[in-house]
């Protein structure tokens, strides 16, 4: 009798162990089923709810496209337009000025010393002053070579006869600006009695290194940080932002490793994807990534997830299976830090759903099996 009852526990056991993995079965459903709620699906509403965030308005990339004007750029260039300089060089502390007084050849001969690098002339000093015989101190600092040689002019006609002077700068060293960061060879440039243009200084300095950031570029001008949109002048050619430097300014050409955008979702090899000249359209980003994936991705439902000037972040959303969508992506320029999402279809979820749960139909089919021997 014992076998009968050997049998009969083996049974029992069997039941139970049926009845727990029938339970873990529904719990592991129940779970899958959950993690699917979260996925961005197909928007049915311009409003998109994350847990932590407020409501977060969802913009078509059509949309956002079409509204795009330009209007921030022309407004950066207009204000650096408003602060302009004047073309005219004014004389300043250090600079070697060369006087001749035609007519009067022998008053004066001011010979350079061949021995030495230094320019003929005369030196404004420090407090902007310039000494000339017979005319004595005159203020040189903030004047143009007119004025110098209109003064002087009055000055020695008191002792000379119809002088005719000429008057002009030998030497350039008051006036200095600095060229920093990501260019081949970052320097001091004395300006040289015309505009120096920014491309013009970038040019002098060598050039950017391929490191740098031609749309982050900016300017320090009195206290001021003015952003310079150096790839807008070499790709759209907007020679507006070619402004004229002036003394002390400062052109930084910063890096740009913080230039890249992140793809991630059902894309074949997702990975952070450096923009070029800061550039990158949302087209390109996903390519760069091998594309979509044609057995898992959700071509109706590609994001662009990007930060606010709040922490309140902003999502587009385009529909990759419209006939121009990949023409519309590619004129959708992402920002650095964007992040691009790529949805899961819903067939793939529901075939990881089963790959979660098969081990435990198959253990349960195996102890059908016991069972009925």
């Amino acid at each position: 009798m014992w076998f009968i009852a050997a049998g009969k526990f083996v049974v029992k056991t069997g039941l139970m162990i049926r009845m727990r993995l029938v339970l873990i079965l529904s719990a592991q459903l129940s779970l899958a089923a959950c993690a699917l709620a979260p996925g961005m699906r197909a928007p049915d509403h311009d409003i998109v709810n994350i847990e932590g965030y407020d409501a977060i308005s969802l913009t078509s990339v059509r949309d956002a496209l079409a509204s795009q004007t330009g209007a921030d750029i022309e407004k950066k260039a207009s204000d650096l337009q408003k602060r302009a300089i004047d073309k005219v060089y004014r004389i300043g502390p250090r600079d070697i000025i060369n006087i001749i007084i035609w007519n009067h050849p022998g008053l004066l001969s001011v010979k350079a010393d061949p021995e030495s690098n230094s320019a003929a002339g005369f030196q404004v000093q420090q407090d902007g002053s310039l000494f000339f015989p017979f005319a004595g101190t005159i203020k040189a600092s903030g004047k143009t070579v007119e004025d110098i040689r209109l003064e002087l002019t009055k000055k020695l006609t008191k002792v000379l006869k119809t002088p005719q002077i000429s008057v002009s700068v030998v030497r350039f060293a008051s006036q200095r600006v600095y060229v920093l960061g990501e260019v081949n060879t970052p320097k001091l440039i004395a300006l040289q009695g015309y505009p120096l243009t920014v491309m013009e200084a970038m040019a002098l300095a060598g050039g950017l290194t391929e490191n740098a950031s031609s749309n982050k570029a900016y300017l320090l001008r009195e206290g001021k940080k003015l952003e310079v949109a150096i790839g807008e002048m070499l790709s759209n050619g907007q020679i507006q932002h070619n402004i004229a430097l002036k003394d002390g300014d400062v052109l930084h050409f910063p890096n740009n490793r913080a230039e890249k955008v992140y793809v991630t979702g059902e894309v074949n090899q997702p990975r952070e994807v450096k923009m070029v000249a800061g550039e990158l359209s949302l087209s390109e980003a996903l390519m760069a990534s091998g594309g979509l994936d044609p057995l898992a991705a959700d071509a109706k439902n590609v994001y662009v997830i990007r930060a606010g000037e709040t922490k309140k972040p902003k999502m587009f959303h385009l529909n990759m299976q419209e006939a121009d969508a990949f023409i519309i992506g590619d004129g959708f320029q992402l920002q650095p830090r964007d992040v691009v999402y790529v949805a899961t279809a819903g067939a793939t979820q529901w075939n990881r759903v089963l790959n979660l749960i098969m081990p435990s139909i198959q253990s349960l089919f195996y102890l059908d099996v016991l069972s009925n021997k």
